[in-house]
C-alpha cells in the first residue's frame, strides 16, 4: 500500500502537466482543453484539400463527421465504410471525399471504402482515369429495392458507417432516403453509424431552384419527420417495458437504435452495440472489436 501510495503521488505532477501543456497548446480556446478538437481536425484536413468538398463549405458536416467517424482513426480493426453518392454532378467533379488525395482516404488510409453511385458510365470514366483506385463501387438507383439488395449481397459484412449523400442526379428524394435505410440499417455494425446527409431538401417540392419534386411520398415517408417520431419515442417511452402504453407513432422506430444525432441539414443514426432482446439502448458511440 505504501509503494502504490508513493508511486501516486510521484507520477500525479507528470499527469497534471501533460494536461496544463495540452491546455495551452489549444488552439480555438487558448488555457483549456478543447472538447471539440476531432471536428476542428476534420474541418482543416478537408478545407486543406482541392477540390474541397462542400461538406465543410455549403454545409458544417465536420461537427457530425469529426464526432462519429474522426475516431475511427484511431480503431483497433479495418473500418468499412460505404458513401452513396459520388458527386458526379458537382461543380468540381466526381469524388471529393475518395479521390485521391480526398477526405476518407487521408483520414481512414487502412479503410475499406465502397462508393455507391447511379451514373455508371461516370464510375466507369473516373475508374479509367486511375480516380478510384483502392475504392470499391456498386452502381445503380437507391430508391429501387432490387437495386440496394444487390448492393447488400455485393457489399457483404458489415459496415462502420454508411453515408448517405446521394439522389444527385435526381433529387435526394425522401423515398430514395427512405428505401436506402430500410435495406442497409441492417448492414451496420453494432456500434456503428448510418449518416444522412442533406435532409432539408426532403421537406419541399423543389428546392435551391431546381425543378425536382424532392417529397415524392405525399407526405407519408418524409424522412425528417420519421427521424422526430424516432425521437420522440427514443426519449420518451421505456422500452425495457413491452406493454407500454402511449400515443400510436406512424414511424416505429428500429429496435436496434441507440440514439439519433441531428445538426443543420443532417442526422446521424446510431446502431447500439449490443443487440439483447428487451434491454435498454447500448451506450452511443464506437464499441470497437479487435482488427478483423
Amino acid at each position: 500500500m505504501k509503494l502504490f501510495i508513493s508511486l501516486a503521488l510521484t507520477l500525479a505532477p507528470r499527469a497534471t502537466a501533460r494536461l496544463a501543456r495540452y491546455a495551452r497548446n489549444s488552439t480555438s480556446h487558448p488555457g483549456r482543453c478543447d472538447r471539440n478538437v476531432f471536428e476542428r481536425e476534420f474541418y482543416l484536413l478537408a478545407k486543406g484539400l482541392e477540390p474541397t468538398s462542400d461538406k465543410v463549405t455549403a454545409h458544417s458536416y465536420e461537427t457530425m463527421y469529426g464526432t462519429f467517424v474522426y475516431p475511427l482513426k484511431f480503431a483497433a480493426h479495418t473500418p468499412r465504410i460505404l458513401e452513396i453518392g459520388l458527386g458526379c454532378n458537382m461543380d468540381y467533379g466526381p469524388g471529393a471525399s475518395v479521390v485521391p488525395p480526398q477526405i476518407w482516404r487521408q483520414l481512414l488510409p487502412y479503410a475499406e471504402l465502397w462508393e455507391a453511385e447511379y451514373d455508371a458510365a461516370c464510375v466507369e470514366k473516373a475508374r479509367a482515369k486511375g480516380q478510384l483506385e483502392g475504392i470499391k463501387t456498386v452502381t445503380g438507383d437507391q430508391g429501387d429495392f432490387a437495386v440496394l439488395k444487390r448492393w447488400a449481397e455485393e457489399i457483404g459484412g458489415e459496415l462502420d458507417v454508411i453515408i448517405d449523400d446521394g439522389g444527385h442526379r435526381c433529387g435526394h428524394k425522401n423515398s430514395q432516403i427512405g428505401h436506402s435505410f430500410d435495406v442497409l440499417w441492417p448492414l451496420v455494425r453494432n456500434g456503428g453509424v448510418y449518416v444522412i446527409e442533406d435532409l432539408q431538401v426532403g421537406r419541399f417540392k423543389s428546392y435551391g431552384g431546381e425543378k425536382i419534386n424532392y417529397e415524392d411520398t405525399k407526405g407519408r415517408g418524409v424522412m425528417a419527420d420519421k427521424i422526430k417520431d424516432w425521437i420522440e419515442q427514443l426519449v420518451t417511452i421505456p422500452r425495457v417495458f413491452k406493454h407500454t402504453k402511449g400515443r400510436g407513432f406512424e414511424h416505429k422506430i428500429p429496435d436496434d437504435v441507440s440514439f439519433v444525432y441531428c445538426q443543420l441539414e443532417a442526422c446521424v443514426i446510431g446502431k447500439r452495440n449490443r443487440h439483447v432482446e428487451g434491454s435498454r439502448p447500448g451506450l452511443p458511440g464506437h464499441d470497437f472489436p479487435g482488427r478483423r
